[in-house]
């Protein structure tokens, strides 16, 4: 299709553009369309101009209805409670995976399942029936992990094909509120400069109440997203704390509002974290959700890929990521069934 081969983006831009020269629209509203592409890259952690004029939206029709939940004292208490008991080896980080080629002789009486070996940078090495890729797209695209075999063609262009790109937050605990708290967000809209609009366009408030414990006090956190988020990363940490706390009292102060220093701070830099080269996946120009299902398919009968941008119908969220992995829990299990049952795993 033609439209998946277009930038969203520059085909918004360009419809303002001939609107507001069309109505002589003044520059307070095209600040308020920039301040919705602002929010809109935040939704797909990227610069519009990469997004796919077809594809963008298209697991929108999947979506599950219902509010937004804040889980108090943050999303870490469910993966407690699921990895308990489980043995996790801290320290690990993960470089090689060599795994037995796809075979054509698979049948019943074939050749016993080789299983894989996963190579650390520490030198420790584990061995298993079978391993479950989880590392973010932006790990694969960075190539911070090789495969023995190659991945193949199919998945490789999946992995080039769509889009990981940033989302960075500045979180800042004070002394106690100074913001209204019946509210759970609010925006701010930066005037004339295209390319900053994403930066501290929305604060989340995640301060403590007698009702809600979301967090250990009076903390807001400030979202930096498309082409500010880049440069955002280029920044110290002093310098955003100091730029957030200057939006921050430009929008209270002028109201009356003393807004006090913060008593702690931490910037999240998804885009150059190691463990993660980006927030979550999008679809790039000529992608398409086919990507997300070749991402998905598992290589032979050892190598199995789940995560956020396995899941063609919710990429980009938590609850995407954790239904991928209770989708190849159950592919895993009845494979290995079936091999056992061939009498093909070793003993």
């Amino acid at each position: 299709h033609g439209a998946d081969h277009l930038s969203l983006g520059r085909e918004l831009e360009r419809t303002w553009a001939e609107k507001a020269r069309a109505g002589n629209k003044p520059q307070m509203e095209t600040d308020l369309f920039n301040w919705h592409l602002a929010n809109l890259e935040f939704a797909n952690a990227d610069r519009l101009e990469v997004l796919s004029l077809g594809q963008w939206d298209q697991d929108d029709p999947y979506d599950f209805d219902g509010d937004h939940v804040w889980l108090p004292g943050g999303n870490v208490r469910l993966v407690s409670a699921m990895a308990r008991e489980l043995p996790i080896f801290y320290g690990h980080a993960v470089t090689h995976v060599e795994y037995p080629a796809p075979r054509s002789d698979e049948g019943p009486n074939g050749l016993a399942h080789e299983g894989v070996v996963v190579t650390c940078k520490n030198g420790r090495e584990f061995r298993a029936d079978a391993a479950l890729v989880t590392v973010p797209l932006g790990v694969l695209k960075k190539g911070s992990v090789s495969f023995e075999p190659p991945l193949p063609e199919r998945k490789s262009r999946a992995i080039n094909a769509l889009g990981f790109g940033v989302l960075d937050k500045v979180i800042l605990l004070f002394p106690k509120p100074f913001w209204d708290m019946s509210v759970d967000t609010f925006g701010y809209v930066t005037r004339g400069d295209r390319d900053r609009r994403g930066r501290y366009f929305m604060f989340y408030n995640y301060a403590k109440t007698e009702e809600h414990h979301l967090s250990g006090g009076a903390v807001l956190i400030a979202l930096v997203s498309g082409e500010a988020a880049l440069e955002f990363e280029r920044s110290g940490a002093a310098n955003v704390v100091a730029e957030t706390m200057t939006v921050l009292r430009r929008i209270y102060e002028r109201r009356g509002v003393t807004v006090p220093d913060p008593i702690d701070s931490k910037c999240a830099c998804w885009g150059t974290d190691e463990f993660a080269y980006g927030s979550y996946s999008n679809i790039s120009v000529g992608a398409t959700g086919e990507d997300y299902d070749a991402l998905a398919e598992p290589v032979g009968d050892g190598l199995y890929f789940a995560g956020e941008a396995t899941m063609r119908r919710h990429p980009a969220t938590m609850h995407g990521a954790f239904l991928s992995g209770m989708r190849e829990a159950a592919r895993i299990s009845e494979r290995m069934r079936e091999l056992n049952k061939a009498g093909r795993l070793a003993s």
